[in-house]
């Protein structure tokens, strides 16, 4: 056997152990184990020779039983007796041959024992193999402190050198996305801990034995077919998918037994052998037949590009554990730790130059990629939990590319969700185009099939986009492209980019004209109509969304989700009636005779939420309270619908929400605390011992020592933040459950009150946390944490934003006046015209809101201030041209007797002063 167990790069030093830290082993372990339970049952769909491998099995398991129990003499190996060797004969004894050899043996490899919760077992035959002069190698994803703490139960210490000495184990540790196969060897005795990953070592052909748990029924069963009913109960077998059946993948099986009193029936007719290291000494040499031909099993490249997305991007690649075989990551001049982060979870890295040219970037990581497929993925993105189920599986369909969903995730209960090409096979003509929004579609050749495949995308937060400056490099860059190409398409995405800058008087002009324009089976189209329909209702023009979004259902009659939000327009404008007939869609769509589609899966709770309100604006407080049981019944957590329930049935929200466990009632707490009904939401809190919402309660009661209690004991990292800044504020004193508690990387509290600049991604929680220490006036630390915000495009944008939200109006004014030095922004002048408005200062505020107008028109208030001030400054012309303009962007401002009347007094006062 060999002695060599240098291997580079894959041998983790020990003190390399603090670059690991971005690793929360817990968050990924769950997703490794998924991982090679995709990988076992796409082996047995597309296994040709499943029963050769049975019978080749079952002739392996009789060999390596004859040859125990009558053992041939092999190198420095003493004879073994049939009593020492027969299986379940007792404990046997290594001690004595490990005095009788003394030459080294060979190399034993103890792989992913964490994902079986096998540490303890495989730490022991490390012990008994280290004792004979093997040289012993730990394959696994756990930490290196957490390996140490149990080595030392075994008096055993980490090696990372080629030396080979006793009591010291040699440490591999496998990077979340990384295989457990790149760390082993195939010459040696491998042993694997975890059946599942048999399949995977099978198809890179590495002979290993397979260590199970004897008193494991469920993992047991998974080794033979004939229990079907009972291992469809199994708990390791994928969901909604055929049943995980190893039974022809392993060489041999050993058995461990983490239940004494446990009595193991027999599994077919496969032979067990205790796990000891004389048995599988003996076992190891018996010969064995050649390996069949593992199934040829798609191989998937995820690539994606990045720059400065540390604190976004880790949950992205943790997302790709289950599903990929290699990420490729293409870091375009990042200042923070996103690309050493990514090569810590075990991606590929490659370092180029930002030109303002997406498709390149994309081209460039795709131009390395070694898998049969590309998955495209943005670092703001995640697959969802059901597609690292489905993923693999759908590439068995043979297309050439896949439409996947992007489902944008926001508190609007209206999240956008789009289909578009982000897998598609691994040909060098399958190239990206367009300088920004780059598409591929347009290079397939072959056939493009709709996946159940879906991303949730988080990224471009209002937040997020204050410190990364996202929207302006956008439309600047579509600007000039659109100049030199005028595509459609192009202009589409300067409606959109204008629509998130509040400019909606443009972007519904825009997005109308593109959709009026363009063949309706674009992809963008739909999108488009949506986005103008949004602009539409942003403006207040309720008359035009509506007539809009008919006429668009009428050329796309299936287009649900416009549907669903007519109907909320209907609902909000009391059109009841219509909205029923919207959301009630067995009858036809609106001024239509085509049948408008029912809705299904997911958007089920919200077609009836819809459902819930028209009826209670009509009067059907029963019929409302059954839609939103149905709500719940799909989505038990979902916000709208516990908020609809507590706000209209208070007394039986508990009776309600207690069948459908959701996971929490905090969103219901909230709402029974706003109607000021804390009896009610403390009692719906602690039955559902939600602890997070419990504090929300004493939060609310100013109990801020119970407070702090509750939020300490809730797995959010915004309540953990609270609680500390609770306790960091004297509000509250320490207490024992907080204590052990440190802070991660995705609690703003880790930031803040170390003072540590925090990564653009982690905004949003620092943010979160500086706005609670505002609320209870904690000044000093407010002041202390505005220095992690270094990393933001404009932290004083971000502070100023905060102060002016929570009523801090004077201190607002210097960090926004410091913004707009720097550079002006929309958000910025709106708040400095208000703050100068409300404080007198018209002359001030005039300069402020002239500016804020070259940006996009004024808002209604906005406008209202903009023509008082005008007159406070007597110049009554130019106010009622802003009026003029406002009624012009804003009509149904023409229906109010108050508007009429000003407009009647400016017109008065400008006669006057064109005459005078």
């Amino acid at each position: 056997m060999s002695r060599h167990n240098h291997f580079g790069n894959d041998s983790l030093q020990t003190s390399q152990s603090e670059h690991l830290d971005y690793i929360d082993t817990d968050s990924y372990l769950q997703d490794a184990c998924l991982k090679e339970l995709v990988t076992a049952d796409l082996f047995i769909r597309l296994d040709k020779h499943t029963k050769r491998r049975e019978t080749r099995a079952r002739k392996v398991d009789k060999v390596a039983a004859q040859y125990i129990l009558a053992p041939k003499i092999h190198l420095d190996c003493q004879t073994l007796s049939k009593t020492t060797v027969e299986p379940n004969s007792g404990q046997s004894d290594c001690t004595s041959k490990s005095n009788a050899s003394t030459t080294a043996m060979g190399d034993v490899w103890l792989v992913a024992p964490e994902l079986s919760d096998s540490l303890e077992p495989a730490l022991n035959i490390a012990k008994q193999f280290l004792s004979s002069d093997y040289a012993v190698h730990l394959v696994t994803r756990l930490k290196p402190n957490d390996v140490e703490h149990a080595l030392n139960k075994y008096e055993l210490v980490i090696n990372n050198t080629d030396s080979r000495n006793e009591n010291e184990i040699h440490y591999h540790f496998v990077k979340p996305l990384e295989s457990y196969c790149s760390h082993i060897r195939k010459t040696g005795l491998i042993l694997s801990f975890y059946l599942p990953l048999s399949a995977s070592l099978s198809i890179h052909e590495i002979k290993h034995i397979l260590v199970v748990d004897a008193s494991q029924n469920e993992s047991m069963l998974l080794l033979g077919r004939a229990e079907n009913n009972l291992k469809r109960k199994a708990k390791n077998c994928l969901p909604q998918s055929a049943i995980v059946d190893l039974a022809s993948i392993p060489d041999k099986v050993a058995t461990w037994n983490s239940d004494a009193g446990s009595q193991l029936e027999p599994v077919l007719s496969r032979k067990i052998f205790d796990l000891e290291a004389i048995y599988l000494q003996n076992t190891q040499d018996s010969e064995t037949p050649g390996n069949l031909p593992p199934p040829r099993i798609p191989t998937l490249s995820a690539c994606l590009i990045a720059k400065d997305e540390e604190g976004m991007i880790e949950d992205c690649l943790l997302s790709l554990v289950p599903v990929a075989d290699e990420v490729i990551l293409n870091d375009t001049g990042s200042k923070d730790n996103t690309a050493e982060l990514a090569e810590n979870y075990g991606a590929k890295v490659i370092r180029t130059h930002w030109e303002n040219d997406f498709s390149k970037s994309r081209n460039e990581s795709i131009d390395i990629a070694q898998g049969n497929y590309i998955l495209i993925i943005d670092a703001d993105e995640r697959l969802t939990e059901d597609s690292k189920i489905i993923l693999k599986k759908e590439l068995l369909g043979n297309g050439d590319a896949y439409l996947v969903t992007i489902t944008n995730r926001s508190d609007n209960p209206f999240a956008v969700s789009l289909d578009i090409v982000r897998l598609f096979k691994n040909f060098p003509s399958y190239r990206f185009a367009g300088e920004i929004h780059e598409q591929i579609a347009q290079s397939i050749k072959g056939p493009t099939f709709k996946s159940k495949i879906e991303m949730e995308h988080y990224g471009y937060s209002e937040i997020v986009s204050y410190a990364k400056d996202k929207r302006t490099r956008n439309i600047l860059l579509l600007a000039d492209k659109f100049a030199k190409d005028k595509k459609i398409y192009d202009l589409f995405q300067i409606g959109v980019e204008l629509k998130s800058t509040g400019n909606l008087d443009e972007s519904s002009r825009i997005l109308s004209e593109v959709y009026v324009n363009s063949d309706k089976r674009l992809p963008f189209v739909a999108t488009a109509a949506i986005e103008a329909f949004e602009s539409y209702r942003g403006l207040g023009r309720l008359d035009t969304a509506i007539e809009f979004a008919e006429q668009v259902l009428r050329d796309i009659p299936d287009l649900l989700f416009l549907a669903c939000l007519l109907a909320d327009v209907l609902i909000c404008s009391e059109k009841y009636e219509e909205a029923i007939d919207v959301i009630r869609f067995s009858r036809n769509s609106p001024s239509s005779g085509k049948p408008v589609r029912h809705l299904s899966g997911e958007n089920t709770y919200v077609y009836h939420w819809l459902k819930a309100r028209a009826k209670q604006g009509l009067g059907d407080m029963e019929g409302a309270l059954g839609d939103i049981e149905v709500a719940l019944s799909y989505q038990g957590s979902w916000a709208p619908a516990q908020v609809f329930l507590a706000t209209h049935w208070a007394d039986q929200t508990v009776k309600t929400l207690l069948p459908l466990s959701p996971g929490t009632v905090r969103p219901a707490v909230k709402q029974l605390l706003a109607n000021e009904k804390p009896s009610d939401a403390e009692t719906l809190a602690i039955e559902f011992k939600d602890a997070g919402a419990l504090g929300e309660v004493y939060l609310w009661r100013h109990d801020f020592e119970k407070a702090a209690k509750a939020f300490a004991e809730s797995e959010d990292p915004y309540d953990q933040d609270r609680s500390l800044a609770l306790i960091a504020s004297g509000l509250a004193k320490p207490c024992s459950r907080y204590s052990a508690i440190t802070p991660n990387r995705q609690c703003g509290g880790y930031y803040v009150f170390r003072s540590i600049p925090a990564p653009s991604g982690r905004l949003p929680q620092v943010v979160n946390l500086l706005s609670f220490l505002l609320d209870i006036r904690d000044m000093p630390h407010f002041y202390k944490g505005i220095a992690v915000l270094s990393n933001a495009k404009d932290p004083e944008l971000l502070v100023g934003r905060l102060l002016y939200e929570k009523g801090y109006l004077d201190l607002a004014l210097e960090p926004l006046i410091q913004s707009c030095s720097n550079k002006k922004s929309p958000d910025a002048l709106a708040m400095l015209g208000n703050i100068t408005y409300l404080g007198n200062h018209f002359e001030e505020a005039l300069v402020f809101y002239d500016e804020l107008s070259e940006f996009r028109h004024l808002t209604v208030s906005e406008c209202m201030s903009y023509i008082n001030a005008l007159l406070k400054n007597e110049n009554p012309l130019k106010a009622l041209a802003v009026l003029e303009e406002s009624l012009r962007v804003y009509p149904q401002m023409a229906g109010s007797n108050e508007i009429a009347s000003i407009q009647a007094k400016l017109s008065s006062l400008a006669s006057n002063h064109v005459q005078s």
